[in-house]
């Protein structure tokens, strides 16, 4: 006899077929007599299903034992971006009860046999994807993982009772915390090879904006109020630097909501009219439970009788099962102790004056500027996507609240860490598995939790002053919203941030005995603290929130506790040690004096010290750049920074509008150099090559200025002199050398690549007008106009030499290496200006500022002697070894060269490619000088530094980039090898700078850490 159960939870009636009570009960008794015979299999599965977007759905572990018998401590795993395990579900046993630390968005029962179910709510793409089920003492090899999917990119709920339905869309990532544009298409067909945007939205001040077409309304989701013919179809969802092909469109169909409709109206029939079936199906199910309760209540005496137990499947005496349980406890804390000594061990290692001296976590700050990639002729190029205003003032007020902060710390010798761009997800999420068992507070456990408000900005943990937690707002008066209402948002958001941070780091040190006060503050540095005042007029209640989350007494005013404009210095003055002195002393005695002694405040003892340093900034705690494709790990140590800002900047970055210009054909690109005009000359040659295009590249007297062309080709090259040149194979690249100064060769060039563009379609380009010749600009006419149609693109430093008819792009702001470098080369007097010339490069904050400048002054000599610069070699030998470089034959690990972490970066056509962060070594090193002294270069090999030269004789040597040594040039060979490293070190002469542009674009050839080595003052 068959059952049937319908369940309405879903919203449809679903009917579900039982088998017979007597069928089920054996079913149950034969499971359990394979019990022993099931125990050879030691594999762990799990089986789950597609689900559509925001339902239910459940994953089922299946074990080799029965978990509730054997005691055994299992986890459910969720294989996250980047591969790293995340525990949702962590399970152990003590005193035989089964506790679980379940992740939000999971629910489990606690009931485990051979198999367990936890159920996902309203299933996201955030927990899609990979899980597996552990237990303890299974190895690696027993797990068999299974898989979550969307069946859908966007979701459709029809109305019941009106004529409309709503579209959720569903993303990859939280676009509402990468700003990221977004838009809703409706479909032609199926293949969504026509599609139509009916709703396109951009982020401003943290709340979409949307155009919609007619016919449709976006409050959150979109909303369409009737369904007519020509809103049925599919739709799918987009957002920026998504893949179109992982969306799975949705369905919009009439005839589904009418069926719909009819679906409800019959089971409300059914409901007042239950039928013969379903009154069987209940006496059935009843039976049935009443079967499986009996068997489960006495189920020693039923497998007795069906399944005998073998002598070594005998349970434990009581007492060892006690034993057992004590020595779980024991494990668990003793893990936990284990754990901690971990961290506090490679927090000391990572920073070796950790007690003595001040470190920001990371030591650089990173922007929000997020980019798409897009493949071009093979080449990854990183594109900035619009910039939000929001973010970009945030972050322009971080950059600037940290330079005050690093300038504090440094007069002061202040004793401290700074940790920023930290997340409560990142708190212990780096963990190995012999720590996952630690029990140490985390942020999962922290009930209070409010989901929609943010992290904190800053934390500032000092030896002697105690924790501070910090939010930075940087509404100010230039802004165009109501600066009122504005102001009011901006403290009541700050206010719930702060509250927040200081309750969950107390949450997170809640297993110390004592822990100092979290002290908090709020910063406004684009504000006058009157502004402020006179804003916060109206509301008191808001001020009484101030107080309390401040600190401060019922009478105070609580502004007087918020650093304002008046307390931080602008930039300009940042450079004045006078003015310097004075804000400082205010940052000081603002930031951590004020209020950090009370009577029953708990000391920052030095252990205690260690303790929240090692949790927050050490290993285990590990965040990541936001914006970028791929994810990339912030850095901790100064090292890790050098390294990570130098991968941002070598990528291949160009801006939307420079990429727009490759449907070119004629174009004149001019500005200084490292402003991406050879880089986008090289994208148009592997551009036009891909087509079947043999490609020229002309290069001027010299007959080597087209170096940096090859090495951004990265192909080989065959010389042709002038006419002489023999044929090529089509596609293929060539150079022809031409001194344009002289009129009858050019003619014959001239002639040469007519003859040839009448055999084959061909390209030009030339690198570098200014450096060609005086017949140069006649010559681009002549091909111009007896060759119409031929692709010819010129690059140049100024505009003197553009042809007529020539369109010309100006690009003025270097994209290959960090402002702060930008900034030295204009302080070194090497600011690149090109007359008359407008700016037409868009704005966008660049990656990273970028390390801090470095400087070293050569050695005084005595009186009345040559100075010997091989002693300054050696010192800055010494300096790089100390502080960048490390040695393969050094056999112990240098300062901070202890932390390497994975940082994926696409390469190439290889969007998976996943870079190291390694040890920065000599082949990061480029040492540049503007004099023709070698002593300098032989202190450096004195001192370990593998150095390689390029003779200034050899035009065309080649220079091995992987080869592990530095690479040492004259500022005047920048014209054959254009190298970029890491790490410069830029050797000014005495009477510097002889020759600003050359010196530009030695010092911009850094792409992170810049060392000037200056005479002395």
């Amino acid at each position: 006899m068959a059952g049937v159960l319908v369940s309405l939870t879903s919203g449809l009636p679903r009917v579900y077929y039982l088998p017979s009570v007597l069928l089920h009960y054996l079913i149950i008794v034969s499971c359990c007599c394979l019990y022993a015979a099931s125990a050879q299999d030691s594999k762990m599965k799990c089986t789950s299903m597609s689900v559509a977007p925001l339902e239910d759905t459940t994953l089922t572990c299946h074990f080799p034992e029965d978990l509730s018998v054997t005691k055994k401590d299992f986890t459910v795993y969720h294989y996250v971006k980047g591969g790293s395990p995340d525990a949702v579900v962590d399970c152990w046993w003590v005193r035989g009860e089964v506790g679980c630390a379940v992740k939000k968005g999971f629910e489990y029962n606690k009931v485990v046999t051979t198999n367990l179910t936890v159920t996902l709510k309203g299933v996201t793409p955030a927990i899609t994807g990979t899980y597996a089920c552990q237990v303890a003492g299974y190895g690696p090899e027993s797990l068999e993982t299974c898989e979550i999917k969307l069946d859908k990119s966007c979701n459709i709920i029809y109305e019941r009772s009106g004529r409309g339905a709503n579209i959720t869309c569903f993303f990859d990532e939280d676009i509402k915390a990468t700003r990221r544009n977004f838009s809703v298409y409706k479909h032609s067909d199926l293949e969504k090879q026509g599609k139509q945007a009916v709703a396109k939205c951009y982020w401003k001040e943290r709340q979409p904006q949307c155009w919609v077409e007619n016919g449709y309304i976006f409050d959150r989701s979109l909303w369409i109020p009737e369904v007519t013919s020509d809103k049925e179809g599919n739709y799918s969802c987009w957002h920026v630097g998504s893949n179109t092909e992982q969306h799975e469109p949705c369905l919009l169909s009439g005839a589904v909501k009418n069926s719909l409709m009819e679906d409800t109206d019959r089971h409300a029939d059914q409901q007042g009219n239950p039928s013969l079936a379903i009154g069987l199906s209940v006496t059935i199910v009843v039976l049935l439970t009443a079967a499986i309760v009996v068997s489960l209540r006495y189920r020693k005496k039923v497998l007795s009788l069906f399944c005998p137990r073998r002598p070594n499947d005998q349970e434990p005496p009581v007492k060892e099962r006690h034993t057992s349980m004590r020595k779980s406890v024991v494990d668990y804390e003793m893990t936990t102790k284990m754990f901690q000594e971990y961290l506090e061990k490679e927090i000391q290692a990572m920073f070796p004056k950790i007690l003595d001296t001040f470190y920001f976590v990371p030591p650089v700050y990173f922007n929000k500027t997020s980019f798409n990639t897009q493949l071009v002729a093979g080449q990854a190029v990183y594109v900035p996507d619009p910039a939000d205003p929001y973010d970009v003032r945030h972050d322009q007020a971080m950059q600037h609240v940290l330079n005050c902060l690093h300038h504090m710390a440094k007069q002061y010798q202040e004793n401290m860490f700074v940790l920023t761009q930290f997340k409560y997800d990142d708190y212990l999420n780096n963990i190995g598995n012999e720590f996952r068992k630690h029990r140490l507070p985390v942020p999962a456990g922290f009930t209070k939790e409010n989901q929609n408000i943010q992290c904190f900005d800053l934390m500032v943990v000092h030896r002697q002053y105690g924790v501070l937690v910090g939010v930075v707002k940087a509404v100010g008066e230039n802004v165009s919203e109501s600066l009122n209402d504005l102001i009011v948002n901006e403290v009541t958001e700050a206010v719930h941030e702060l509250k927040k941070g200081a309750d969950m780091i107390k949450h997170l040190m809640s297993d110390q005995e004592q822990f100092p006060t979290v002290r908090q503050i709020l910063i406004l540095p684009n504000m006058a603290r009157t502004t402020l005042k006179r804003a916060l007029d109206n509301h008191p209640g808001l001020v009484e929130v101030m107080r309390e989350c401040l600190g401060t007494n019922a009478v105070r005013d609580p502004t007087e506790l918020c650093l304002c404009a008046e307390d931080v210095a602008d930039e300009q003055s940042l450079q004045d040690p006078r003015i310097l002195s004075g804000v400082t002393s205010r940052l000081r005695h603002s930031l951590l004096l004020a209020d950090s002694t009370t009577k029953d405040n708990v000391p920052m003892t030095d252990e205690l010290y260690l303790r929240v340093l090692s949790r927050f900034c050490g290993p285990a705690t590990q965040s990541a750049l936001e914006g970028q494709c791929q994810s990339i790990s912030l850095p901790k140590t100064r090292i890790e920074a050098i390294s990570t800002t130098g991968d941002l900047y070598q990528r291949v970055m160009l801006y939307p509008e420079m990429l727009a210009l490759l449907t070119e054909e004629k174009l004149f690109l001019v500005g200084p150099p490292n402003t991406g005009k050879t880089r986008l000359l090289t994208l148009a040659g592997k551009t036009w090559r891909a087509r079947g295009h043999d490609l020229y590249v002309v290069s001027g007297p010299s007959g080597s200025r087209d170096s940096a062309v090859w090495t951004f080709l990265n192909q080989s090259t065959q010389n042709v002199e002038g006419a002489q040149a023999d044929i090529a194979a089509p596609g293929s690249v060539l150079k022809i050398n031409c001194n344009f100064n002289k009129k009858k060769e050019m003619e014959d060039t001239l002639k040469h690549l007519i003859k040839k563009r009448g055999e084959n379609v061909l390209c030009v380009l030339a690198d570098d007008a200014d450096s060609m010749g005086t017949h140069f600009r006649q010559f681009c006419k002549d091909l111009s106009s007896q060759c119409p149609g031929l692709p010819l693109w010129i690059t140049s430093s100024s505009q003197k030499n553009v042809p007529e008819g020539w369109k010309v792009e100006t690009f003025t702001r270097a994209i290959n290496c960090p402002p702060a470098v930008v900034r030295e080369a204009a302080r070194a007097g090497a600011n690149f200006v090109v007359p008359s010339c407008r700016d037409q490069t868009p704005f966008c904050l660049s990656p990273t500022d970028g390390p801090e400048v470095e400087y070293i002054y050569h050695r005084k000599g005595r009186a009345l002697t040559i100075h010997n610069c091989t002693e300054c070699g050696q010192m800055v030998a010494d300096f790089l070894l100390k502080n960048f470089i490390s040695r393969k034959d050094t056999s112990m690990a240098t300062d901070e060269e202890t932390m390497s972490a994975s940082t994926p970066f696409m390469s190439g056509e290889e969007e998976s490619a996943t870079l190291k962060r390694s040890v920065l070594t000599c082949k990061d090193l480029l040492v540049l000088y503007e004099d023709r002294r070698q002593q300098l270069i032989d202190g450096l090999k004195l001192s370990g530094i593998q150095v390689r030269t390029l003779q200034a004789e050899a035009r065309n040597e080649a220079f091995d980039e992987k080869m592990d040594c530095a690479c040492v040039l004259h500022i005047d060979q920048l014209t054959t090898y254009r190298p970029r490293r890491k790490i410069v070190v830029y050797v000014e002469d005495k009477n510097s700078p002889r020759d600003p542009p050359k010196k530009w674009r030695g010092i911009t050839s850094c792409t992170s850490q810049l060392i000037v080595m200056k005479w002395n003052p």
